[in-house]
């Protein structure tokens, strides 16, 4: 298994920036928009066994949940969170 890569934070992509992405990543530009493939079942799995840990051990003025949108790998990767 290999890591996920962890791309440049963009708003917009170009052609050009193209040329800094890993060599063997499969994607797609479209609009300005990179489009990465979505992460396998094991990587899903994975997650919520990371969710239901963190919920089991998060004190109770918590929440656990995931949040896709303040991920440092940018919009589209999703991290559990535990916060109030």
């Amino acid at each position: 298994m290999t890591a996920a890569p962890i791309l440049p934070g963009r708003h917009e992509w170009t052609v050009d920036d193209l040329g800094e992405l890993p060599k063997d990543l499969p994607y797609e530009l479209i609009n300005g928009r990179l489009i990465v493939p979505s992460p396998t079942a094991l990587h899903q799995e994975i997650c919520v066994e990371l969710l239901l840990a963190l919920r089991v051990n998060c004190p109770p003025e918590f929440l656990v949940g995931i949040d896709p949108c303040s991920s440092p790998s940018g919009p589209g990767r999703s991290r559990s969170t535990c916060r109030r």
